[in-house]
């Protein structure tokens, strides 16, 4: 979807982590601070997509999404959009919001909508950088 908008796709980390169970917390940072290296080494970007699981709990963390969107935000700022697409049994926290632009779950379980869910995502997120949008909260 994003080549066919015309966008450069830059990079892509695959972390692997089991989906259920509490991750150890020096396996979540380790793998935290490779995803956000990777964004940072890829120089200016227009967006930011991801694709995560939603219910990622890390020892002495906690929500392992919502530590990972925080973390990205401190390292390139809040002029990026970012999107998410993840699991409906996630924890849909509304904090989610402070740190991502775009943010759906799949509708199904067994999860027959995951690829539309992503779909979506990516297509909310060309038609947000193409417009250059920029949206400031105040929580």
């Amino acid at each position: 979807m994003f080549r066919e908008a015309g966008a450069e796709v830059v990079g892509g980390l695959f972390a692997g982590w089991m989906s259920s169970g509490v991750i150890e917390e020096e396996a979540y940072r380790y793998f935290t601070d490779r995803i956000v290296k990777q964004i940072v080494e890829a120089g200016p970007l227009d967006g930011i997509w991801l694709q995560l699981h939603g219910a990622i709990y890390a020892e002495h963390i906690g929500c392992g999404e919502l530590f990972l969107l925080r973390t990205i935000r401190k390292a390139v700022g809040y002029d990026i959009p970012i999107a998410i697409g993840m699991d409906p049994h996630g924890n849909l926290s509304p904090d989610l919001a402070l740190y991502a632009n775009i943010i759906r779950a799949y509708h199904t379980a067994p999860h027959t909508d995951q690829q539309d869910t992503y779909r979506v995502t990516a297509e909310a997120l060309v038609d947000f950088a193409l417009r250059n949008v920029k949206i400031n909260l105040l929580w």
